[in-house]
């Protein structure tokens, strides 16, 4: 009878009290899976793996979940035994990957729309500045281009093209739920994942900004379990891919000697090579240290980091020191609280670039200063040379450290949210958001070191701006199972209200005998202040139905209205569907095929970015007049027509696509086709010139894309050697379908010929050149023969045309992932096929008009001894026959980039278990090790008109890319 007893108590011990679950986690080798996840199923109770598999997690009932990066999850319910270990398999793929969609998530089996996730394992051991980086070459259908090889500098990135000429370009990018265009200070390495949302169906759930694509942003958050403190660092080397050759002392001189006779001082012997003064060496270094764990009840991660870039042209450096808090709370069984808060200041450093070495442009004055220069006078006094031939051009080195300029940035960003389940199925949400920026920017040239300081008697300049953007979104949340049937409903409504303030500074005339670089030292002063501000509300709702995952419909309505409109409001559908095509009784036959499933989706998206905010408005300016007696105030002229007619852009979209996985799930496979067309398009168009404002912003015109991606992965071998290859392609064509009021627009000048490059015109895709076609150098003459084009027997503006295109045939990616043991190699190529690129930057260096220096190429010019050349005589004068926009300068910029290379060797956690060491990588990286490309300027990926989608592909002076070996080391405790 006592036994009897003393069985039921521990009986009912085991059962109301909280039973130590323990085991080990192993891959199908036997080896321990560190930081696997362990969670109860169902609960927020969970833990991870120590450095030998190990873990212990307090519980009595239920199911214990396993999950590892890369492997297929196990469940196993809790028994009488309380030592459970668990044997993970790797994953081919998992159909129930959970995917990022706006205001939710959703199963990777269910999803209808063409979206892409770059996850982790993308960006670990590949240092990046800026979290874009991680989307080039990696994401089918998204263009990424690095314009200038500057640090620190804007990255544009394309979804499926170019939308517009006057408004944005860029995708919106939504951080923790919190919408921004800019990125630039987020830390990559506390990304977990970034899903693309492409088509409009996807896209359409953020409406009025979402007409180029949306890039959902998720940072990495706490687990339950022990603390992980991570370290991770590393340090790289950089230099410029390739130098151009230019002429010495004595070719420049037999140069000038035909240019202007007697212009250069027969005594003038010196030689200084402006590139190797020019160019250095870069260096990228990054620190950061993060803690990372919890309990049941509240999750953290902490993580601070220090990054810092120099460039290979000084003073260009990017610094940006960052702190991220994410916090989760579960407050009661149904109230959870979430923090995610970002702390970061960012300095900059500017190299002037994109600009002739008359301008300011550092790489072109390191291409065209006069070799037989010196850096400084001989007569010690501190002063750079001057150059005798054009006094007002400086030497690079001038332009690169004459001036003290700075940029720093301060930026809280984040957000807070509440979500209350209050019964199965049901959840609402609130996100409280923020994103506040000082900006400050200041400038001085002293008035003693630089011919530009002397005549001005000293620079100074100020700028600073304050922004606050606020967000308050609230979401209802209903998810409901009948059977077979799988229904989800969404409905919220969000309100984003920003304001931003500017205060502008310029002054002259400093004192030269002591360095005072503040303004209020300068004899003259002039500024400016500015104050605008915006506001959009938002309604939204979202239906997600499937029928045992076979067949699925997901629809969406968003109405947003804008205080930027005098019309405010718009309304965006969408719509999507899919056929689960191997679930289907008629395809169990085929063994092959694991998954396969069609995708139809369609939808409306706006694009407000582009919009001046009080574009409604006719804006008036005000300017100083002479002070009168009475005092009468400033006077004011008006400088802009509003239109109260004034709409967004609107880009409709039409996409099908099919995702193929083979071989349970070796082989994956998927391929999209799509239709854009937007319409409203936003232009200045032109006026009559008796008119004191000559243009007014307007809805003018219709542009299409339309294209194809391919994306394919897989797995070649399994076991102690893996080996994993994916590849992806797009294809896009863009056109101007039409354009009212104005027919044609012209973009991209050159200041050295005064011409405008670009056009935009019905007809043409965005991004083409225009001029003449040359026909070769006449032998009799030495000029260049241009084409008679439109054949009325002269010579004319009339004869240009379209003569390049900037825009690729395709875009194209592929990495090859290799493991073997300790051992992990990755391979990533990524490339850019048919593109042409205007090189501008050889109108100065081929152009001999002036008394610039030259490349090597004019020792081929023509002369009455060299006829058969295609490089022509030698003019002076500032004549610009030669050196029109014609096809003279346009290449090939078709190139293949071995982007990145990384070997990196994981020890083995047994040996490091008395170092309290769970994890220990050491890798070597190498970035933009191989280009393949026949451009003959310093690097293909450039254009010296930033992200503009009109002025692409144009190199004029563009600061270059950088090769790059990083050393680093990633370690967990």
């Amino acid at each position: 009878m006592i036994k009897v007893i003393y069985t039921l108590i521990c009986l009912f011990i085991a059962i109301n009290l909280q039973a130590q679950i323990s085991g080990t986690v192993t891959d199908a080798q036997g080896e321990p899976l560190i930081g696997a996840v362990v969670m109860l199923k169902g609960t927020t109770i969970g833990t991870v793996t120590q450095a030998d598999g190990t873990y212990s997690l307090e519980a009595t009932q239920g199911t214990i979940v396993f999950s590892y990066t890369g492997y297929e999850p196990v469940e196993i319910p809790i028994g009488d035994n309380f030592t459970i270990d668990a044997v993970l398999e790797v994953s081919n793929i998992s159909l129930n990957d959970v995917v990022v969609i706006g205001y939710g998530t959703q199963r990777k089996a269910d999803v209808t729309t063409a979206v892409v996730t770059v996850g982790e394992e993308t960006i670990k051991n590949r240092p990046m500045v800026s979290a874009a980086e991680a989307l080039q070459g990696t994401a089918a259908g998204v263009q990424v281009v690095q314009p200038s090889g500057k640090p620190g500098g804007d990255i544009a990135v394309r979804v499926r093209g170019s939308t517009s000429v006057l408004a944005g370009n860029e995708p919106l990018y939504v951080v923790d739920g919190v919408p921004t265009t800019d990125i630039r200070g987020l830390n990559p390495t506390d990304i977990e994942s970034m899903t693309v949302l492409k088509d409009a169906s996807s896209a359409a759930i953020y409406g009025a900004r979402a007409a180029n694509g949306v890039v959902i942003i998720t940072t990495k958050r706490g687990v339950s379990g022990k603390t992980t403190i991570a370290f991770n660092a590393y340090y790289g080397v950089s230099d410029i891919r390739k130098t151009i050759e230019t002429l010495t002392t004595k070719q420049y001189r037999d140069l000038m000697n035909q240019i202007a006779p007697g212009a250069m001082d027969p005594s003038e012997t010196s030689y200084t090579n402006w590139q190797d003064e020019t160019f250095g060496t870069g260096t990228t270094q990054s620190y950061q240290l993060a803690f990372q764990g919890g309990t049941e009840v509240t999750r953290y991660l902490i993580s601070a980091n220090y990054l810092s870039q120099t460039g290979i042209a000084e003073p260009a450096r990017f610094d940006r020191y960052s702190l991220r808090l994410n916090l989760d709370n579960q407050a009661t069984k149904w109230l959870t609280i979430g923090v995610n808060m970002n702390l970061l200041r960012s300095s900059t450093k500017d190299t002037p670039d994109n600009a002739s070495s008359g301008r300011g442009g550092v790489i072109m004055s390191a291409l065209n200063t006069p070799p037989f220069l010196s850096i400084y006078k001989d007569d010690g006094s501190g002063q750079y040379d001057p150059n005798p031939l054009q006094p007002s051009w400086e030497n690079p080195i001038a332009y690169m450290f004459g001036a003290e300029q700075e940029a720093t940035d301060t930026r809280l960003f984040g957000n807070v949210t509440l979500e209350a389940k209050l019964f199965e199925g049901f959840s609402l949400k609130t996100n409280f958001g923020a994103d506040i920026n000082s900006h400050q920017w200041d400038y001085y040239l002293d008035p003693f070191k630089t011919t530009y300081g002397r005549n001005n008697n000293g620079i100074g300049q100020a700028d600073k701006s304050n922004s606050n953007i606020l967000l308050w979104e609230n979401t209802a949340n209903y998810t409901r199972d009948f059977d077979d049937h799988h229904m989800s409903f969404l409905i919220g409504s969000s309100i984003q209200k920003s304001k931003w303030s500017d205060s502008y500074l310029y002054g002259t005339d400093y004192p030269d005998d002591i360095n005072v670089q503040t303004l209020n030292a300068a004899n003259v002063i002039s500024g400016s202040t500015d104050v605008q501000e915006w506001a959009l509300a938002s309604f939204f709702g979202r239906y997600m139905y499937n029928y045992k995952s076979k067949y699925l419909l997901t629809a969406t309505l968003r109405r947003d209205g804008s205080s930027k409109l005098a019309d405010p409001w718009g309304t965006m559908p969408s719509v999507s569907l899919g056929w689960r095509i191997s679930a289907e009784p008629f395809m169990q036959s085929f063994d092959a095929i694991y998954d396969m499933k069609l995708r139809f989706g369609w939808g409306k998206n706006g694009n407000q970015e582009g919009i001046p905010n009080y574009a409604q408005y006719g804006l008036v300016s005000y300017y100083r007049q002479p002070q009168t007696n009475p005092l009468s105030g400033p006077a004011s002229s008006q400088v802009t027509y509003g239109n109260p007619d004034l709409r967004w852009e609107t880009t409709t979209q039409s996409n099908i696509g099919l995702d193929l996985s083979l071989w349970t799930g070796r082989v994956n496979f998927s391929a999209d086709a799509y239709y854009k067309k937007t319409d409203d398009l936003l232009m200045n168009v032109q006026l009559s010139n008796s008119l004191p404002i000559s243009t007014i912003q307007t809805n003018a015109g219709v542009i299409e894309n339309k294209g194809l991606e391919f994306a394919l992965g897989t797995i070649n071998t399994t076991g102690d050697f893996k080996w994993t290859t994916d590849f992806n392609i797009s294809f896009n064509k863009n056109k101007v379908l039409e354009l009212d009021y104005t027919e044609v627009y012209y973009f991209g000048r050159i200041y050295s010929n005064n011409q405008d490059v670009s056009i935009v015109r019905a007809g043409l895709p965005l991004g083409v050149f225009y001029g003449y076609i040359s026909e070769g150098v006449d032998e009799e003459t030495g000029d260049l023969n241009y084409k008679d084009d439109n054949e009325n027997g002269m010579f004319d503006p009339g004869d240009r045309t379209i003569i390049g295109d900037g825009n690729p045939d395709f875009t194209y990616g592929f990495t090859n992932t290799l493991s073997w043991k300790n051992f992990d190699l990755n391979i990533f190529f990524q490339g850019s096929q048919g593109n042409d690129i205007f090189n501008a930057t050889r109108i100065d260096l081929e152009g001999m008009f002036d008394s610039k220096n030259q490349s090597i190429a004019v020792l081929d010019r023509w002369t009455p001894t060299n006829r058969i050349t295609d490089i022509p005589r030698a003019i002076g004068g500032g004549n610009i026959n030669n050196v029109r926009n014609s096809t003279r300068f346009v290449e090939d910029g078709s190139y293949l980039r071995l982007k990145s290379l990384t070997l990196a060797y994981n020890i083995n956690p047994k040996s490091l278990e008395r170092m309290k060491i769970q994890k220990l990588s050491l890798y070597v990286t190498g970035q933009n090790l191989l280009t393949f490309t026949k451009y003959s300027g310093f690097d293909p990926e450039v254009n010296a008109f930033g992200r503009s989608a009109t002025e692409h592909g144009i190199d004029y002076g563009t600061y270059p890319q950088s090769r790059t070996i990083t050393f680093g080391v990633n370690v967990e405790f």
